[in-house]
């Protein structure tokens, strides 16, 4: 066994192949998701009149040109427990300010 772990060592440090994404394709892929779920988060918002999903309720929705090619992209999340996860990102000092604003306006919007 210890050595197969030598030779995955040696294989990954001479870059014969890589585990998983690059740190590029991670970024992009967690930005995709970030899009989709905010996007999942207005259309939640047009259908129930606020943006404030129940943390354990699995939304499920179509969300147009938002998949690959610009095809539909359908998501199926607990929309709740991702904007929960926003606010404690934001506590934290890990949320972007660009995605802080979109999120503040759809507060100020639900209060108005």
């Amino acid at each position: 066994m210890n050595l197969i772990c030598l030779y995955i060592c040696i294989f990954v440090c001479l870059g014969v192949f890589s585990w998983g994404l690059s740190l590029e394709e991670k970024k992009a892929e967690e930005a995709a998701i970030w899009a989709r779920s905010f996007a999942a988060l207005l259309k939640y918002g047009e259908e129930h009149g606020h943006y404030v999903p129940k943390s354990k309720a699995i939304y499920d929705c179509d969300l147009p040109g938002l998949g690959e090619g610009g095809s539909n992209f359908h998501y199926v999340g607990k929309l709740g427990k991702w904007l929960h996860n926003q606010r404690s990102d934001k506590k934290r000092g890990r949320l972007s300010s660009e995605r802080e604003a979109l999120l503040q306006q759809l507060a100020d919007e639900g209060t108005n």
